[in-house]
This record gives structure tokens, sequence and C-alpha cells, in this order.
């Protein structure tokens, strides 16, 4: 059985956060008074209108305040609050550019597994089609948007210029085609040692790994989940992953530090990845712990993330400028709450910890993270089911807030609010960090640095369309 672990989180996720909102709704009056208090008055003052979100503008006027605003980051986070929002790929594709175009940002790591990125972005030097490559890496929810086209044929097209824009992932799973390669990867890795005796050692181990993690996704004649498939998996794969420290000088003699460090993380990804099947094998639709097994699944996979994502940083790109793409979920610093259903500042028992609140204890300043956010409109997965209206946000709402200048995008420097806690801006807020839910967050200026706002999401369009 082939688990199509992506597609069955996505649905879960979706279907968790519905009901997650912490403020109703705003009725179908869209206008929206201004309120007239001191957070309005500062909103208005310090709101940038942006021109626009076609990535083929590359008429940057319009965005050059970042290069103030993101200073010397070495990493920036670019949220979103839909995976399927058309207009939302299309900003975050504009600002791709733009930083690397103008601020030297030169690696683009996606929210895609940290092995199936390898293999796209080697692809992305051969001749094939760009779209056709980038497939069998992400999403379809992003490589199949015709928003998203361009900014993979820039990258396609950068590989053969003086500054070539590069793409990884940061997750730990793979899909079914990816782990058919790294199978091969693996066994190479160890068959490679020059040493006999660990050369055995070593391969062995790596079957005995193999074949847990394929008793947990992949054989039809053993129910996916089983406890005691689980603990082989971690049991096996942490033995080869001490065998590979124990004879690290023997493994990078044939490898080298970075590939033994890659097939390093690799392995823990395989058993990461096999961990968050094992828990998505327990959910059983209607079932009321299934929301338990999904935030175990979400939180185990985030710890590795973050692992991963700080290999690239460190030792994967060291030095380089990096940009992250992935949802508001994710790059957030702060806690989410069971099933999604509130945002903390501070841990509370049964919170999800995300990549981003590991970077941010890590990166300090050096990290800058946007959160992008509309007020109303529509999102959609490319045409496979019918678009899902997005109602107005709250009253009161930063969204509504930015909703009341009339702009159609707007960019909102969150750290230019201070440290001053008397600041209204350090006071509770309602933000969609999640579309369409609104959460009430106690200091938004500790969630993100920055906010991109949208006035109306569009759905994404099928590539070709």
């Amino acid at each position: 059985m082939k688990l199509d672990v992506h597609a069955l989180a996505l649905s879960i996720l979706a279907f968790l956060a519905a009901g997650s909102t912490t403020l109703t709704f705003a009725s179908e009056d869209t206008a929206h008074t201004a309120p007239n208090d001191e957070l309005q008055s500062w909103i208005t003052k310090n709101a940038i209108a942006i021109r626009s979100v076609d990535p083929r503008d590359e008429d940057f006027k319009d965005l050059e305040f970042l290069e103030d605003v993101i200073g010397t980051a070495q990493v920036v986070q670019l949220g979103e609050a839909s995976h399927s929002g058309g207009t939302g790929f299309l900003a975050k594709a504009r600002l791709v550019k733009f930083l690397h175009q103008r601020m030297g940002f030169d690696v683009l790591v996606w929210e895609e597994g940290i092995y199936d990125m390898r293999l796209t972005q080697a692809g992305l030097r051969g001749s094939e089609d760009v779209l056709s490559v980038v497939q069998r890496g992400i999403r379809p929810g992003w490589s199949n948007s015709e928003e998203l086209r361009s900014l993979f044929e820039s990258v396609k097209a950068s590989l053969l210029g003086i500054r070539p824009l590069e793409m990884a992932g940061y997750d730990s799973r793979f899909s079914p085609q990816s782990f058919d390669q790294f199978t091969s990867s693996l066994r190479s890795f160890a068959a490679a040692l020059r040493d006999a005796a660990a050369r055995k050692r070593s391969q062995d181990l790596v079957e005995k790994a193999l074949a847990a993690y394929n008793r947990i996704c992949c054989t039809k004649d053993v129910r996916p989940g089983q406890k005691a498939d689980l603990d082989n998996l971690h049991r096996t794969a942490d033995t080869l992953l001490d065998e590979v420290a124990k004879n690290r000088e023997l493994f990078e003699q044939v490898h080298g530090a970075r590939e033994t460090s890659f097939m390093e993380r690799s392995i823990e990804s395989m058993r990461s990845d096999g961990t968050g099947k094992f828990y998505l094998a327990q959910i059983t639709p209607g079932a009321a712990d299934s929301g338990k097994y999904f935030d175990e699944f979400w939180r185990q996979r985030d710890e590795q993330g973050a692992r991963n994502l700080r290999w690239l940083i460190e030792k994967g790109y060291p030095g380089r400028k990096i940009m992250f793409w992935a949802h508001n979920m994710h790059v957030m610093n702060a806690y989410s709450g069971p099933s999604f259903k509130e945002v903390h500042l501070e841990p509370q028992p049964g919170d999800m910890k995300p990549v981003g609140v590991y970077m941010a204890n890590w990166l300090g300043q050096k990290l800058y993270t946007i959160g992008l956010t509309s007020f109303e409109g529509e999102e959609g997965l490319n045409g496979e089911k019918d678009a899902t209206p997005i109602p107005p946000a709250s009253q009161g709402s930063l969204e509504a807030r930015l909703h009341t200048l009339g702009k159609p995008y707007l960019f909102l420097n969150l750290r230019a609010a201070g440290s001053i806690s008397s600041h209204s801006l350090h006071k509770p807020q309602s933000m969609r960090v999640f579309i369409p839910s609104n959460y009430t967050v106690s200091d938004i200026t500790r969630v993100f640095d920055g906010i991109f706002y949208i006035d109306r999401l569009t759905p994404a369009t099928p590539a070709g369309k």
C-alpha cells in the first residue's frame, strides 16, 4: 500500500482548522468602517502599498523598502495562510525574485522533502520540461499552478547564469517515487565502504531499516500502523545512524563530509516519515481521537524539519542567504494548540512547536518572517474541486483594519512597532494565520516580523490555463 501522506495530511489539516476560529466571521457588509483608535492610526501611517504581485513585473521600486526592513537577515521565511491561494503564490514568487535579484538570497527552501527536492534540483539542470521536473518533488498545489510557472522557469534559467537560484526542501517526508530512489542511494552509500567488516554491518542495517519503514508504509499484507513496526523502525534507524557516526571517517573517505552528513539527515527523515505515516494510519474518519494522532504527526514532522532546515543553513549551504517557503503555521514564532484551534506565544500542554519557533530561538534577528493573509476571496487546489469561498474577516481584525485602506496589496512591518509594551500592536489582535479562521494572538509582533496583505485572494489556476 502506498499511502499518499501529502493528500491525507492536507485533507485532515483543512478539516481540523475548519472549526478553529476564535472570532466569528463578519457580516455580509464588507465595507468595514475604519476604527477611530490608536492602532488604526498607526496602521494607516505604516502600511506600505504594493503596486504589483505579478512575478513577471521586475520593476521592483515598490519593494525596495524591504532592503531596509529585512536588513542583514540571513533567512527570510515566506508564509501563506492557504496552500491553494493563487494570488498569494504570485505575491510570494515576486518576493522571491526581488530577494534574489536585489538582496542576494540564492537558496529557496520549500515545504517539501529534503530528499525529494534534491532530485528536483538535479532534474532542473537537464533538458526536461520545467513543470514535469518540479511536479515530481513539489506538491501539485504549487507545481501545477500557472501562478508559479514563471518562478520555476526563472529558477531553471538562473542555473546557467552567474547568480544561480537553487532550490531545496526541509521536510522529512518522502514521496513513493523518491523513496524508491533513496532506497538505491542508501544501499550504494553502504556498499561503497572499503572496509569489508564495516561494509557488511552497514549493509545489513540498511536492509533492516528499509524493511522496517516499508512495513509501515508500503506492505499490503501487514496492517499499517502496528506499534511493533514503529518501534522496529526507530531501533533500526537509530542503530544505522550510530554505525555511520562510529565509522564517519570511513564514510567520508568515499562520500565526503557533506554527502555523509546529508545521508544522515535522510535516514533521520526516513525515521520521521515512517513515524508520521504510523500516526496517520491510526486515524479513523469521524473518530474523536483523530485530532490527537494528527497533532502527533505534525509535531514530530516539524521537529525533524527544523533539524533539516538548520542543516541546510549550516552545512548544506553555509554562508548563503536562504528563503523558506511554507505555510504560516510552520514559519510562525508561536505554538499551535491541539487541532490548530489556538495560537499561543508560550507553550501549553499538548501544543505543537513549529519550525518557526526553532528558527527564531536559533537565529534571532538574523531571521525575518513574513506572514501572508487576506481579507476575503476564494481558495482552491488547481481545479481539483470547486473554489472555496473565504468570508470577510472579522470586524476589528488586522485584515479588516487593512481592508479599510482600500488597497489591493499592502505590507506592514511589525518590527516598526518597537518594544514599548504600551504600543497597541502589542495587545491581543485577531489575524488569519490559517484561512479562513481568525486567531486571537496576544502579541502579533512576536509571531511575525511583517505581514503581506492581499485584499482579495483568488484560487490557483491549473498550469497552461
